[in-house]
Formats: C-alpha cells, sequence, structure tokens
C-alpha cells in the first residue's frame, strides 16, 4: 500500500478556475473525456482455462466484449477525477498544466481528501487485467461482481510514461465543481515565470480567501526558481503568509 504524502499538489493555470480553487476551495472534477490519456479507464479482460471443462474457444472469445461492456456498465457515465500529485517541482508537469510555468501550484493538506476514494496510480506497460473464470458447467464466465478492487484499478492504472508525474488520483461519482473542506489548501506556488498582473491575481484571491474561510489555516506563498546548474526547479519561501 503507498504511504499517504502530507501534500498533495495541483498545477494550474492562472485563470477564472485556477483562482476559485484559491478564493473558494472549487476543486474541478473531470470527466475522463476531457483526459489527455487516450487509454483512461480501457481495460483487458482474460477468462482463466478450465482444463476439466471441454469448452470451445470460440465461445469464449464472443462472450468477452460483453463482458467489458457489463463492467464498463459499473462506471458512472459522469464520473469525475481530481488529478494531483506529490511534486511540486516536476519541470514537464509545469510545462504542461501550470501555462508554462507562468501559472500556480497549489499544496494541499492529505487530510482533506476522503482516503477511500484517493489512490495513488499504479504505472504499468500493460492494461489493467480484469481477470474472470468459467462456472462449474463451463456455460458461463464469472465475474468478480462482490469485488470492487478491479474497477478501483482500472480507475488507477496508466501507462508507465507517465510514471514522471507520481500522480494520485480522488474519484468522484459526480464529474464537476466540488467544494473541499476550508482548510485543503496550505500553500500557493508561483511559477518562475509568472507576469505581475497574474501574481497580483493570485495574491487578490488569497485576500478573498481569508474573508470567505476565516478560520482555514494561513496560506504560504512560495516561488519556483530555476536552478543555475542544474536541469531542476527549486521551490523558495517568498516569507508572504495569508
Amino acid at each position: 500500500m503507498s504511504k499517504v504524502p502530507h501534500l498533495y499538489y495541483k498545477y494550474r493555470s492562472v485563470d477564472e478556475y485556477g483562482l476559485r480553487f484559491i478564493s473558494h476551495n472549487e476543486a474541478f472534477y473531470a470527466n475522463h473525456t476531457l483526459f489527455n490519456d487516450p487509454y483512461e479507464l480501457e481495460f483487458n479482460v482474460i477468462v482463466n482455462d478450465r482444463p476439466d471443462l471441454d469448452v470451445k474457444l470460440d465461445k469464449i472469445e464472443n462472450i468477452i466484449p460483453k463482458i467489458k461492456n457489463n463492467i464498463q456498465d459499473c462506471f458512472h457515465k459522469d464520473i469525475g477525477f481530481l488529478s494531483l500529485s506529490t511534486l511540486n517541482n516536476q519541470i514537464l508537469m509545469w510545462s504542461h498544466y501550470s501555462d508554462s510555468h507562468a501559472g500556480i501550484c497549489v499544496g494541499m493538506s492529505s487530510l482533506s481528501l476522503q482516503k477511500e476514494t484517493l489512490k495513488a496510480i499504479k504505472y504499468s506497460k500493460n492494461l489493467y487485467t480484469v481477470k474472470c473464470e468459467l462456472d462449474e458447467k463451463g456455460e458461463g464466465i464469472k465475474v468478480p461482481i462482490d469485488n470492487d478492487e478491479y474497477l478501483i484499478g482500472i480507475c488507477n492504472t496508466k501507462c508507465d510514461i507517465w510514471s514522471y508525474e507520481n500522480e494520485w488520483r480522488d474519484v468522484n461519482r459526480k464529474s464537476g465543481v466540488k467544494i473541499l473542506p476550508e482548510d485543503a489548501i496550505l500553500e500557493v506556488i508561483l511559477g518562475f515565470k509568472i507576469t505581475e498582473k497574474n501574481k497580483l491575481l493570485v495574491i487578490k484571491a488569497l485576500n478573498e480567501r481569508r474573508n470567505n474561510f476565516k478560520t482555514s489555516p494561513p496560506i504560504k506563498l512560495l516561488k519556483a526558481e530555476p536552478n543555475k546548474v542544474k536541469y531542476e526547479l527549486e521551490i523558495h519561501d517568498t516569507g508572504d503568509i495569508y
């Protein structure tokens, strides 16, 4: 089991949604169709052979697509995902998700998210496999419908080319905006290319947040800076607290 990190990070642009994430705790749970990975919620089905039964292979092959359809129907059509990372200095993620280093990275408390729905992504070279078996008479196929591990596995298995993201994923039955607990956000990191205008917008959102959540913990403002001799980002404390 993966150890739960103290902080999770969400990379965002400085736009309406990124600013309301700070000021109103509005997290956007995206439908999988919006993701940039074409393999989201894809999986493989195999049926374990029963040497003691005489079952034609084509019978099994014909029923596998039906099994896949039945499993896919187990997922709510509007299921939403909040993708987070354990890293706040990942260069590629700043490039892809934070407006090419001109955006922000928001640090969130692990205590603010439901442990039951928050899982570490497993990275693999192969699709997640749902293992089924023939029934005792060889007339049907048993799917592990009483075990939700395979549903969790489908939601949280990705190709290993994405492993640099160190992703943890929170799953919600419905996609769209969800209001997080008021103590969810603990720090905001400015990208090293952020404009002065957008920096002021972030500070405005932090001040607005203080008015909206008067009992929430103080939030640190930090800044990402490129290392002078290595291909690395360093996170520096600005000394400002909101």
